[in-house]
C-alpha cells in the first residue's frame, strides 16, 4: 500500500478492491504515522578528543521541524536545510 507523504496522519478506513468488489475495511483501521528519520551520513564522521567546536552535518531522510539532535542524551543546538531531488 502506498500513501501520499501529503497525507494527513491518524487513523485512516479503506476499501479493499476484491473480485466480489468494493469492500469496506470495517473494524480495520490503517494509522499513518510519520516515517522515523534516518541518517544516512554524518560529516565529519570522527572528530578528535579535544578538538576545537565542529559543525557536524547530519544528512539522511524524514527529518521534520521538530527532529531534535543529541550528543551524549544532550539536545544540541541544530540549523535545517531543506533539500529535495
Amino acid at each position: 500500500m502506498t500513501v501520499d507523504p501529503g497525507t494527513a496522519l491518524g487513523p485512516r478506513t479503506f476499501d479493499v478492491d476484491a473480485a466480489a468488489g468494493l469492500v469496506a475495511s470495517g473494524a480495520v483501521v490503517l494509522r499513518v504515522v510519520p516515517a522515523k528519520p534516518v541518517i544516512q551520513t554524518l560529516t565529519p564522521s570522527l572528530v578528535p578528543v579535544g578538538a576545537p567546536d565542529t559543525t557536524l552535518t547530519i544528512d539522511g531522510r524524514h527529518f521534520s521541524s521538530g527532529s531534535i539532535a543529541r550528543l551524549e542524551g544532550v539536545d544540541i543546538e541544530t540549523t535545517s536545510s531543506a533539500r529535495r531531488g
